[in-house]
Formats: structure tokens, C-alpha cells, sequence
């Protein structure tokens, strides 16, 4: 897992950070991928606009070629 600190202007109120949860075949392989659009997208989940990590749900971007699902973090 990835952790992308939030401390920029325009995050998302109570959203301190995002965390990186890699999609993952059946077989455990991660999902390859050049854009968003081409990582699975589960239910009740959008694509990340632009990958701005600063969502207050949970999106599916492309992270370093690997589909990855963006799940922000609450601040302490």
C-alpha cells in the first residue's frame, strides 16, 4: 500500500491523506493499465478525475502502470 499525503489547498474537509489499495486478479497479478479506464470498476466506485487524490470517496486511478483503488483517510 501507498500513502499519498493531503496537505495541499482543496482537500476534501476531514481528509488527511489517501491510501493506494492495488486492484488484484484472482490469480493475485495486479491489473496492468496506461489510463484509469482501462482498471476494473467495482460497484459504487468512480474512475479519479485527472488522478486528484483529494476525492472524498474512494476512486480507481492508474498508479505507476497498475490499477490501484484511491481510498481517502480520515484525520485523526
Amino acid at each position: 500500500m501507498l500513502a499519498s499525503g493531503l496537505a495541499a489547498c482543496g482537500a476534501q474537509p476531514g481528509v488527511c491523506s489517501t491510501r493506494d489499495d492495488p486492484q488484484l486478479r484472482a490469480d493475485g497479478g495486479g491489473f496492468a493499465c496506461v489510463q484509469a479506464d482501462q482498471c476494473p470498476l467495482p460497484s459504487n466506485t468512480l474512475y479519479c478525475p485527472n488522478d486528484v487524490l483529494d476525492q472524498a470517496k474512494a476512486c480507481v486511478r492508474c498508479a505507476v502502470s497498475v490499477c490501484v483503488t484511491s481510498v481517502p483517510e480520515a484525520c485523526p
